[in-house]
């Protein structure tokens, strides 16, 4: 999403936007303890991995395609001087939201390299 198109999206139906000007991981978590999650992290590098290769999707299809996991990696990206907050979850979808924007949801099915 952050690293390809023109546009934000408001559906699963629109285009991405334009390539970042810098993508930072900048912290990790878990929603609930559980061994699963030890270890997970991503660096800037594997974040606009993912990026690149995650298309957007709608809410229904993260829950039903997707294995919802409680690791996370919450980072930022800077596009045209506006500040984009994401977080990444180890299941291969992410949450993105755009200054004063709404919130929109990626899955990665070709990403699992980056989660080992």
């Amino acid at each position: 999403m952050l690293a390809t198109s023109c546009s934000p999206p408001q559906s699963a139906n629109q285009s991405q936007p334009a390539p970042a000007d810098a993508i930072h991981v900048t912290g990790h978590g878990v929603d609930q303890a559980s061994g699963i999650c030890d270890g997970f992290t991503l660096t800037d590098a594997q974040a606009q991995q993912f990026f690149a290769k995650a298309t957007a999707i709608t809410p229904e299809q993260m829950h039903a395609d997707y294995d919802y996991l409680p690791c996370w990696v919450d980072g930022t990206t800077t596009r045209g001087g506006a500040r984009w907050t994401w977080r990444i979850r180890a299941g291969g979808t992410a949450e993105v939201t755009p200054p004063g924007g709404q919130m929109t949801f990626l899955g990665c099915k070709s990403c699992d390299d980056l989660f080992q």
